[in-house]
């Protein structure tokens, strides 16, 4: 019996997270040492985080669809997803702290105060055509990579 509570205990502890992506794919993630971060992304965090404490890492396994590798949790305040070059993909708000302002670029800061002048960013993300960010109020607008805005998406 209590071989079996030990072999319940040790699946529970030292098993994967499974995940499914927003596209129906599936990926694993488990929770790595930070030292596995890139020069590159670490860089970033010290430029735009440096007042945050790396909470924890996930690796995704395979790569999320987004080109996302590795997941950094800040202080349970933000979630910053790294391609494997050390490239931000991601930046979410995940508590009360808005994103760092010398994040977005300043044609969506201006775009944004403009036509929704009340709403904060609560997710930057990075694609191949620009940016999509999400507002607070889950609108999701789309920059190309000058920062001018393309279109309101459904």
């Amino acid at each position: 019996m209590k071989l079996f509570i030990y072999s319940i205990i040790f699946v529970f502890t030292f098993s994967k997270l499974s995940c499914k992506s927003d596209d129906g794919i599936s990926y694993e993630s488990r929770k790595v040492d930070n030292v596995v971060l890139s020069t590159n992304s670490n860089n970033f965090l010290k430029t735009y985080f440096s007042q945050s404490k790396i909470n924890e890492v996930n690796q995704f396994v395979p790569q999320k669809p987004d080109g996302s590798v590795y997941e950094v949790n800040l202080d349970k305040q933000f979630l910053v997803d790294f391609d494997e070059l050390g490239n931000w993909t991601v930046i979410e708000k995940i508590g009360k702290t808005d994103l760092p302002k010398t994040l977005i670029h300043q044609s969506i800061q201006n775009y944004i105060q403009k036509a929704y002048k009340d709403k904060k960013v609560a997710k930057l993300e990075r694609i191949k055509e620009g940016f999509i960010v999400e507002l607070q109020n889950d609108i999701d607008l789309k920059f190309d990579k000058n920062g001018e805005f393309t279109e309101r998406l459904p």
